[in-house]
Formats: structure tokens, sequence, C-alpha cells
């Protein structure tokens, strides 16, 4: 398999001058030791490059030293530690065995989704009910989703690599599944037949690093998604899936706003935005945004409508709440009812009818944890290669 393209481009400036100028790109973030050289990811590596601070210049080829350590996050922070004279190292996330449980609304597991346990990540129902779509990493940089029979117990691959998935998305009628990967270098968007049979159809592929999708319409025939730019940072988008399928901007503010999902009439949008300063749960109607409501109180994430569109959950803290809310003549809604979250759930699914959730719970209560390898000696086998 060829190497994946990578992700981040690295500029050099000086801190007295707005100037810069591309140096090279990278997994992430290099890390500067002397004597003069810059560590960083490339290619699944972590390489040594030589360094020429005066010219601002990479010297020769880079060197690789190691496997590369655990994935830098979507910021591309390095996941190293160097000292400017001494060792260095790095961390290796170390996976932590999961299983799919049943919980009531009060938190406590009522049963198991009898699979075997693995290194699951999270998991998504179908608007029925009856399958879910659930990550499962098989390293630091691979992951994949797979299809599960909720009533049978039973799953299939539903994708194939290369790379990571993320945010699985069900269309309305579940005859579909959009997600994301990062096979091509950047956060991609794709959709698949739910059945699990034929190719997968690009969706958004773009130059903007980080794009995900949060929902579709209630007619199925546009996606809704969340993308990251270069001034306004986090916006929500749409393409339509018919047609020329050009991406527009539906919430572009020099605030932060993730997490889109409307209501199962089509009129109504929930949403994340840091507008006051924190995460908060906003509602404004769709397409036209002529009103918009706040609906948390003491911040929020991941909002998600009952089928009915007669309640919204979304996750406060430590909490998960409930609101109960009316969208007809206008939108109101009322006060939220919070409840504790599990420490040892991974991540978590309410189910449609807002009776139970689906989630991922770690066997035994283990939380996860990262092994630091410390490498003394890397620079004398810089001498010998």
């Amino acid at each position: 398999m060829p190497p994946r393209e990578l992700q981040f481009s690295i500029y050099v400036g000086s801190i007295d001058s707005p100037k810069r100028e591309k140096l090279m790109t990278a997994d992430g973030t290099p890390v500067y030791v002397e004597p003069g050289y810059l560590l960083y990811g490339r290619n699944g590596r972590l390489v040594a490059h030589r360094f020429d601070a005066a010219r601002r210049k990479l010297v020769g080829e880079p060197v690789a030293l190691v496997d590369e350590p655990d994935r830098t996050d979507f910021l591309g922070s390095p996941s190293l530690v160097a000292g400017l004279r001494g060792g260095l190292g790095y961390y290796r996330r170390v996976p932590v065995q999961s299983e799919i449980a049943w919980l009531d609304a009060g938190g406590s597991v009522t049963g198991r989704v009898p699979l075997p346990a693995g290194a699951y990540e999270a998991v998504h129902a179908s608007p029925d009910g009856r399958r879910a779509v659930v990550i499962r990493s098989t390293s630091a940089a691979a992951s994949d989703l797979w299809m599960v029979d909720l009533a049978r117990g039973t799953m299939n691959r539903f994708t194939f690599g290369p790379g990571r998935v993320d945010r699985p998305v069900w269309s309305p009628d579940g005859s579909r599944v959009a997600y994301s990967s990062d096979r091509g270098g950047r956060w991609d968007i794709y959709e698949k037949s739910a059945g699990g049979g034929g190719a997968e159809t690009p969706i958004v592929s773009s130059g903007a690093l980080l794009k995900y999708p949060s929902a579709y319409t209630s007619d199925g025939r546009t996606l809704v998604f969340e993308q990251i730019g270069e001034r306004t940072g986090w916006d929500v988008w749409q393409v339509p899936l018919d047609g020329d399928g050009k991406p527009q901007p539906l919430l572009a503010t020099p605030y932060d706003e993730q997490a889109a999902v409307l209501s199962p009439d089509g009129k109504w949008l929930a949403f994340v935005s840091n507008e006051s300063g924190r995460s908060e749960i906003y509602v404004q109607d769709y397409p036209n945004a002529a009103e918009k409501h706040l609906v948390s109180v003491a911040g929020g994430a991941v909002p998600q409508w009952r089928s009915d569109g007669r309640e919204l959950f979304f996750v406060s803290a430590n909490s998960v709440a409930f609101v109960e809310v009316e969208t007809k003549p206008g939108f109101r809604a009322g006060t939220p009812r919070l409840r504790p979250m599990r420490s040892d759930v991974v991540q978590g699914d309410v189910m449609p009818d807002f009776g139970r959730f689906l989630g991922i719970v770690r066997v035994g209560g283990a939380a996860e944890n990262s092994d630091l390898t410390m490498v003394l000696n890397w620079r004398s086998d810089l001498g010998r290669r």
C-alpha cells in the first residue's frame, strides 16, 4: 500500500516578523532538539531531520528512528516529549477492551449485546433501533465500521480501511450510512449502503483538513456536516446528495458551530455554539434561520432529537440531559433534567424513543492509559545510519 498523504503543513518564521515560509509537511507538530534536529511523524515512523535554524532550512534527508508513536490529535499536537539535550519519550495508547451494553435511564447496565469484547470506540443506533454501527480500532492509526444486528448479536465488517473512520450517521430511512475517514490524509466524507454491498461514494472531498457528517435532512436528500475553516473555526455546512453536489455554508460565524441535527419534521436545527463563551445547545428554524433559542443552561454537546421531535437529549459536563420541547406553532423549551453519566462508559447513543441507552462500556471498569517509551541513545543511532 502506498504511503498516505501527509496531513499538516509546517511553517517557520521569526517571532519578530509576521512573515513565514513553508518548511515541510508532516503527520503533526515537530519537536526541536539539540544538536539541531526536528523530530516528527512521517508515514508511520518517527523521524529525525537535521535543521539549520540560522538559515531556517532542512538539511539532508530524514532518518527513521522508531515506529511512529500514537497519532497526533486533530490540531497536530505532538505525542512525544524530548529535552533539548536529553532523551526522548513517546506515547503509545494501550487499547482497553470494552463491550456493547444496554443501559437504563439511570445508567444501570440492564443487558449486554452478545458480542466478543474488543477495542470499540463508539456506537450509533439505526433509526428503527434494530441495528447499530460501531467503530472498532485495530491500532492507534487504524479503525473501521462494523454493522451490528442488535437482536441476533452478530457483527459484520462494514468498511475496509486504510486509516481511521469516525462520526457515522444514519439516513432517516436507515438505508445509508455517512461517515468520515482520514484514508486520504484529510478527513473526507463518504457514504455507503447500510446493507454493506457496493462501493462507498465520496460525498465531500476538499482542502479543509477536518470534515465530519452530523445529520441527514428528513427527506434524506441533503447531508449536514461540519468542517473547520481558517478564519471562522468550526462551521456547519450542507451538501445536496443529488444534482451538482456543491457544499454550501449553513452556519458560519466567528464562533464555533458543531454537531447540527435536524428535527424529525425537518423544520428545526439543533446545534452547539460557543458564542456565549462556552459550548451550549441552540435551536433555530430551518432553513430560514429567522429565530434562535438557547436550550441548555449549563453547557452542552452532542444534541439528539427524540423520534417524535418532542424532546432533546444532550451531554452536559458529567451528566446527560433531557429537555421537553414544543415546535408548534413556535419553538419552546422546558428546563433540562440532568442525570449522572457512568465513568466507565466510553461513548453511548440514546435510542430513538429515548427509552434506553446503547453504550460502549470498559470491561472491568478499567481506564484507558498510555505507555511512555524512553529512547536514550537515539543520537548515537543517527551516526550509524
